[in-house]
C-alpha cells in the first residue's frame, strides 16, 4: 500500500484513458441534377414534396445538421439549400 494510505479506498486511481472521438464519415455529395425555386421560408412538409422525399427523411436530414423543427414550422432558405443539396438540387430564391 502506498505511504499515507489507510486502506485501499485511499489509493489514487489512474486517470481513465480517453479514446479519440470518431470522425464522422462524410459522403460525397451527389451530382447536381436540377435547381429548385423556393420562397424565403418553407415548411419541412413542403420541402419534402418539392424534393419528392418522405417527410420523415427530411426531418432526419434536418436533425443531422442540428435543426429541430416540426413538419409545419418554417425553415429558412439557407437550411433548405443544405438539405436540397444532399438530394442533388441547388436552390434559388423565388421572386
Amino acid at each position: 500500500m502506498p505511504d499515507g494510505c489507510k486502506n485501499l479506498t485511499d489509493v489514487p486511481k489512474p486517470a481513465p484513458k480517453s479514446k479519440p472521438a470518431p470522425v464522422p464519415l462524410q459522403q460525397p455529395l451527389p451530382p447536381i441534377i436540377g435547381e429548385i425555386a423556393v420562397p424565403e421560408w418553407m415548411t419541412a412538409r413542403q420541402l419534402a414534396d418539392v424534393l419528392k422525399q418522405k417527410p420523415f427523411k427530411i426531418m432526419a436530414d434536418l436533425m443531422e445538421i442540428k435543426v429541430m423543427v416540426t413538419l409545419n414550422m418554417p425553415i429558412p432558405i439557407d437550411v433548405i439549400a443544405k438539405v436540397a443539396r444532399k438530394y442533388g438540387f441547388t436552390v434559388r430564391k423565388d421572386s
